[in-house]
């Protein structure tokens, strides 16, 4: 059994929003087009505040994600640097660990 769930959550991407309704893992990317989700600390608010009261788990979704590059395959496909994987991976951490209220800097 498979949860339904979004791919490609970033603030440089528009939502829709009957999709984040329906879903209960929202996939976030972290540096989509090399553009870092913690530069848009409102941005990060929103989705952390709607994931806490609706129930819903954030997940990290590729690092840079450039689809136009990997047509037919999955980002972490190709040979990704290590740094790379890592810099998402911190950048995913940050994330979740910056408080809803919006009080932590970035």
């Amino acid at each position: 059994y498979r949860e339904p769930h979004y791919d490609d959550i970033h603030p440089n991407i528009e939502i829709n929003y009957n999709y984040l309704e329906k879903s209960k893992i929202l996939f976030v990317i972290p540096k989509y087009n090399g553009d870092s989700i913690l530069n848009y600390p409102n941005f990060i608010k929103y989705i952390k505040e709607y994931s806490e009261k609706n129930n819903k788990i954030l997940g990290l979704h590729g690092y840079m994600h450039r689809p136009e590059g990997y047509i037919k395959k999955a980002e972490f496909g190709y040979n990704n640097k290590e740094k790379d994987i890592l810099d998402a991976i911190n950048i995913f951490e940050t994330f979740a660990e910056h408080s809803a209220s919006g009080e932590e800097d970035l």
